[in-house]
């Protein structure tokens, strides 16, 4: 593990990391849901005291689901209720996740078991093997166009990079500037003075410009701290543990953002571009509308356990 040195406390950067990047977008609405949730499941579920287990376990609850990939991925939903089938999906996964008569507390043993072997985590989550095959081959479905002959498209290359390493998640960025040299080596970002890091590196002398992104898998019990450049990649600090073949993997998927956020700026543009059409900008506002609905449905709900029952089996939006 990489500590910090000692001219910023680990409080003072946390704080910065939530107020300068994303994580602040994302703490203002959910968390008071997120902390509420913890205080209800660990009565039930004593391993969840350990907090980074919780969060570990929630990240993979919602994202490794696999049927949550069948219900984005179904030829089913017409454009109109394409968001309401999303949104209802995942508040009955919340209101499953309440269900007393349901043991979670087996349910996470299994998963700790799971994760530690290295083993599919699907039972443990609610779902199951075969569900689990039929995500993974509609999935691949997305990206069949890397066996066809000539040059692979940036689209293909993105969704085929997605679902290798749909495991991560990238819970802030910040662009940073590393200066190397003599007693050791400093990274801070460019924008968010408050987040700095000084540490011993093999980084060869000199400044080199890149990225600190704080990721968080969903089936190990650890966040990393990565420092990534153009020609350089190093652990800054993790909280919990991990082996260099897993930092390996890390690495490559912080490097492999930078191809990600540029599909993603063209898909936007052609959703953009798309608008133009009437019936296209009425389907684009409906499921806007739709998912901050549910937003605050599922955010008011899950903030409001102890004085309420939790998410019913109604629908969320529709």
């Amino acid at each position: 593990m990489n500590m910090p040195g000692p001219c910023n406390s680990h409080n003072a950067i946390s704080a910065e990391w939530v107020h300068r990047t994303r994580l602040s977008r994302l703490f203002k609405p959910n968390y008071l849901s997120v902390k509420v949730l913890w205080a209800t499941l660990a009565g039930r579920v004593p391993a969840f005291l350990d907090r980074e287990l919780f969060l570990s376990y929630m990240r993979s609850y919602i994202y490794d689901d696999p049927n949550l990939v069948l219900v984005l991925l179904s030829e089913e939903a017409d454009e109109v209720r394409t968001s309401e089938a999303i949104a209802n999906y995942i508040y009955g996964r919340f209101g499953s996740l309440l269900d007393e008569s349901n043991d979670l507390a087996e349910s996470v043993a299994m998963w700790e078991e799971a994760c530690a072997h290295g083993l599919p985590v699907e039972e443990a989550i609610g779902a199951d093997n075969r569900q689990s095959w039929i995500a993974t081959e509609q999935l691949l479905a997305l990206s069949s166009d890397i066996h066809d002959e000539g040059r692979l498209s940036k689209f293909a290359a993105h969704a085929f990079m997605t679902l290798e390493e749909r495991k991560y998640l990238t819970m802030g960025s910040v662009a940073a500037l590393a200066k190397a040299g003599p007693p050791g080596t400093r990274i801070e970002s460019v924008d968010a003075p408050l987040i700095r890091y000084e540490l011993e590196s093999d980084l060869p002398y000199g400044e080199h410009e890149g990225s600190l992104m704080v990721v968080l898998p969903s089936s190990s019990q650890y966040v990393a701290v990565v420092f990534v450049s153009e020609m350089h990649r190093y652990l800054v600090r993790s909280f919990g543990d991990i082996d260099q073949a897993e930092l390996q993997r890390v690495f490559r998927y912080a490097v492999n953002q930078t191809i990600s956020a540029n599909v993603h700026r063209d898909l936007e543009d052609a959703l953009e571009n798309a608008k133009d059409d009437p019936r296209l900008r009425m389907f684009f506002e409906h499921n806007k509308l739709n998912c901050l609905r549910a937003a605050t449905k599922t955010y008011g709900t899950l903030a409001t356990l102890q004085a309420s029952e939790g998410p019913s089996t109604m629908s969320c939006v529709g």
